[in-house]
């Protein structure tokens, strides 16, 4: 048997897999608070439960069990805002991203309405579902719209996201938020911003997988210690690694071991004096040698001068 759906510019999204699985033993009650949920997912408990002619409880028993079948999750946190007293720039609106089931109360003619009008939400809705390889439903298109509408994230920035969720292999609408909230409390809030993060990211990475090879760690774990101090070479030194093999060198030839905080007190001190390739270094080894050299046959030749000095007095009193 084959049906034709009819409707107009309205459409119920339901979650296949879970939905399936649910329907055989679903109640009454439960399919019609199933499809009055994923019509608005957020209403007035009371008035919807008035509405669908069913008591508080069998409503309150109903909302669990979808629930509890993993159909849906229940939020009751209410939208937070900055204090208005807090000083915000243009850039960072006082609205604070955070992760809830339903991140605007947008009722699905509202959804159509902003996807219609506003310049590149269709494109981006439609973007995002073939970078994450699945169709929204309502709650996925209210977390994108949400993103886009509300915190302005531009849509290079969001389909970003998308790729980022899609390359971990977490091809979920909720990943994207995860990252979005993530980045936004961090003010990466651009597309710029968030390009030149991921870089930096990679380069931690690299940067991590050579220190590892240099010291002989193989795949033990990192402590926190050892991580921030490897951040520090790659984002605020930005050190070359032929620079932080010869600080390697200099602290095994010292003290006959490899020292991670040791060889960071080398670059350290290097930085401090603004030396930022090996010539560099070189260069003003050499001359701290000279300088060091010419130093001790100074003090040893007024070492003699006052001995000679000396000699010449007490054979002048004989």
């Amino acid at each position: 048997m084959k049906v034709k759906l009819n409707y107009d510019n309205r459409i119920i999204s339901l979650p296949y897999e879970s939905v399936m699985d649910f329907l055989p033993d679903a109640s009454k009650e439960e399919l019609k608070l199933l499809v009055a949920v994923f019509a608005c997912p957020e209403f007035d408990g009371k008035e919807l439960s008035q509405k669908l002619d069913m008591t508080e409880k069998s409503f309150s028993k109903a909302l669990k069990s979808l629930e509890k079948n993993g159909i849906i999750s229940i939020d009751t946190e209410e939208d937070v805002n900055a204090p208005d007293s807090a000083e915000v720039s243009p850039e960072q609106p006082k609205k604070i991203l955070k992760k809830t089931s339903n991140p605007n109360s947008y009722t699905p003619g509202e959804l159509a309405d902003i996807i219609e009008t506003k310049p590149g939400c269709a494109d981006l809705i439609n973007s995002a579902q073939q970078i994450l390889g699945r169709m929204f439903n309502t709650t996925d298109t209210s977390i994108i719209v949400n993103l886009f509408d509300s915190y302005n994230l531009s849509e290079e920035y969001i389909l970003l996201l998308c790729s980022i969720a899609a390359t971990r292999d977490r091809k979920t609408v909720r990943e994207v938020e995860k990252l979005a909230i993530d980045y936004f409390d961090r003010n990466i809030t651009t597309y710029e911003a968030l390009e030149n993060e991921l870089k930096a990211n990679e380069e931690r990475k690299s940067l991590e997988s050579f220190v590892r090879k240099l010291f002989g760690w193989n795949d033990r774990t990192l402590i926190t210690k050892e991580k921030q101090i490897i951040n520090n070479w790659a984002t605020v030194y930005a050190y070359p690694r032929d620079l932080i093999k010869l600080a390697y060198e200099k602290t095994v030839s010292n003290i006959s071991t490899p020292s991670l905080p040791y060889t960071d007190t080398i670059l350290s001190n290097w930085y401090k004096e603004g030396l930022k390739t090996v010539e560099e270094v070189e260069k003003d080894i050499a001359k701290k040698t000279k300088k060091g050299q010419n130093s001790a046959k100074s003090s040893f030749d007024t070492s003699e001068y006052f001995a000679a000095a000396v000699k010449r007095s007490n054979f002048k009193k004989n």
